[in-house]
């Protein structure tokens, strides 16, 4: 299974950034100067995953 869609041109630009934006709607992704995981344990599950 690929886990790293972003690093190879896998996923359509248009399809994530409309991901992007519903995780912003959702509380789950916000923006300062870049965007950002909000919960610190979700980002490290995330983190973990992606590098498995």
């Amino acid at each position: 299974m690929n886990r790293q869609p972003m690093q190879n041109g896998s996923q359509a630009t248009s399809t994530s950034y409309s991901s992007l934006l519903r995780m912003m709607k959702s509380g789950i992704v916000v923006r300062s100067t870049h965007y950002e995981v909000e919960d610190p344990f979700f980002r490290q599950w995330i983190y973990q995953n992606i590098m498995q």
